[in-house]
């Protein structure tokens, strides 16, 4: 890893980095919903990889931190509507 490269973050076979980020986001009534909101989060510019739980409320987002951030993705989340509780910095996770 790089100094450059974001905590947590690992590089792809294809040579980019890939970081995740997990927080919790509220206002997700059932499964339904849950699945919506992973197919938007999907068209996401930088996004690899998405989980939504709606029974923990929690987002785990794979993304490549060159093309965008993860602050960057939770006012994404929160423009759709979505409550998002900011996780405390890093908001990387250690291991993808």
């Amino acid at each position: 890893m790089s100094p450059t490269q974001p905590h947590g973050a690992r590089r792809r076979s294809t040579g980019s980095p890939v970081a995740r980020v997990a927080f919790r986001v509220s206002e997700l009534p059932c499964a339904a919903a849950a699945a919506t909101l992973a197919k938007r989060i999907r068209a996401l510019s930088g996004i690899t990889d998405v989980t939504v739980n709606p029974v923990t409320e929690r987002v785990i987002l794979s993304y490549d931190p060159q093309r965008t951030t993860a602050l960057a993705l939770m006012q994404s989340i929160e423009s759709m509507g979505y409550a998002v509780e900011r996780p405390p910095a890093p908001w990387y996770m250690s291991k993808p």
